[in-house]
């Protein structure tokens, strides 16, 4: 991931979409 939100919860759900 290149750009990491505040919440790690946010980036999984980038992840899994």
């Amino acid at each position: 991931v290149l750009l990491l939100p505040s919440d790690p919860l946010d980036a999984r759900n980038i992840l899994l979409e």
